[in-house]
């Protein structure tokens, strides 16, 4: 991989977008190629991740119905804003409240799933990639391309030509998300480049924030459209979706039984810090204090922010490793995460850290090529009909979240000589 495939991929995304920012991160000098049971494996996850989806609203309208401790409610909705709070969501139609239609899976092993982003990020960074390599040696790539699968899924779905208002100013990458958007064009039309399209005439909005969804200035008229079935929401105006807290629910006793045991053998174990004592996998209970006093081999959980505030849970913010920790330090973070629940409502979980470790060869911009095992973060990209595509990012970092220092390796079966 030359350093001219960096230069292709930037002059790919300026002429685009018309920005003055390129492709941000690195790319593995080979795609990663992966057996096709585990490419297979990543189809039939679907089902199971939608399931998870769908009892995440069970669980919503079971609370909403007094039939769950208001510790649920609290937990789902305890640090919204009033005006998207429980009122606004028991407002809020059957034909609003349903799983999202795009969706990116952040995985620290093939199948073990830490969290559910819709859309969520690295779209177009995946995108322009397969782009690239597709025309410099690997052409076989071009039949993983995110932006064909979208357009095709998203026009079975609607059953007519897309007209998409993506709201890109909550995005984390919005100059590659824009580069996803072109590449969609012109099967797929968009409010504000596409000439003679409205606001009111867009058939499908996409939001990577329910905070953005609901402040954006047609939101009223939106949801009037939804009702009439003329216009879907990507990212319904659900708060659930977008909080880490609803990946506890397959395991808490209150909630699990809407979820089956697929769904908890495929999701990582995820418990809430609502009080003075922790339920572990094993169903041990432990108290703050006795947790912290584990070795630091045996505390292999991430502390994360699990509420709606996006200015505290996205791109890995709010996420603490607690095996990094002293005994003095874990203890003031859960402390801490208890306190922060019970003044102001505001939701932390444990989750059990997943590893995984790869090793893998990129090229610098200058040239020179490295070799390192580093931490794995595996994304599957999924829409209305399933699987769009796979993606690993490899960083030496516990936190890999597309930072400068990531690497990308797009990944497909072996493909067919």
């Amino acid at each position: 991989m030359m350093p001219s495939i960096y230069a292709e991929m930037d002059s790919r995304i300026l002429e685009a977008t018309k920005s003055d920012v390129g492709f941000t991160m690195k790319i593995a000098n080979v795609p990663k190629i992966i057996e096709e049971k585990s490419y297979s494996d990543y189809k039939s996850r679907y089902s199971i991740i939608t399931e998870y989806l769908s009892g995440v609203i069970n669980v919503y309208r079971q609370a909403v119905l007094g039939e769950l401790p208001f510790k649920i409610l609290q937990m789902l909705f305890g640090d919204c804003p009033i005006s998207i709070g429980l009122k606004f969501h028991t407002e809020l139609s059957e034909n609003i409240v349903g799983i999202p239609v795009f969706f990116r899976t952040d995985e620290a092993t093939p199948g073990k799933i830490l969290e559910v982003q819709c859309p969520g990020s690295q779209w177009g960074d995946y995108q322009v990639v397969v782009d690239t390599l597709s025309e410099n040696g690997y052409g076989w790539l071009g039949n993983y391309s995110l932006a064909n699968k979208f357009t095709e899924q998203l026009t079975n779905f609607l059953g007519q030509q897309p007209i998409i208002h993506h709201l890109l100013d909550n995005s984390s990458i919005p100059h590659t998300m824009l580069y996803f958007v072109h590449r969609t064009r012109p099967k797929s039309q968009y409010f504000s480049l596409d000439k003679g399209v409205r606001p009111l005439n867009c058939n499908f909005v996409r939001s990577h924030s329910v905070y953005g969804l609901v402040a954006e200035n047609f939101f009223r008229h939106r949801i009037e459209l939804a009702n009439e079935n003329k216009l879907h929401f990507d990212l319904p105006p659900f708060i659930p979706f977008d909080e880490k807290v609803s990946l506890a629910l397959p395991f808490m006793d209150e909630t699990k039984s809407c979820f089956s045991q697929n769904v908890r053998n495929t999701f990582a174990f995820t418990t809430p810090i609502l009080e003075d004592a922790i339920r572990l996998e094993d169903g041990f209970v432990e108290t703050i204090e006795s947790f912290s006093r584990k070795s630091r081999q045996e505390r292999n959980f991430y502390l994360k922010y699990a509420g709606s505030d996006v200015s505290v849970n996205w791109g890995s913010r709010g996420v603490y490793r607690l095996s990094n920790d002293s005994q003095e330090n874990c203890y003031a973070r859960l402390a801490g995460a208890l306190k922060d629940y019970k003044e102001r409502g505001r939701c932390w979980v444990l989750q059990k850290e997943e590893k995984c470790y790869e090793n893998v060869e990129w090229n610098e911009r200058d040239g020179s090529t490295h070799q390192a095992e580093l931490s794995t973060n595996y994304k599957g990209f999924y829409g209305p009909s399933g699987l769009l595509g796979v993606m690993t990012m490899h960083r030496n970092h516990y936190k890999v979240h597309g930072q400068e220092d990531t690497i990308i390796s797009i990944c497909s079966p072996q493909p067919e000589v």
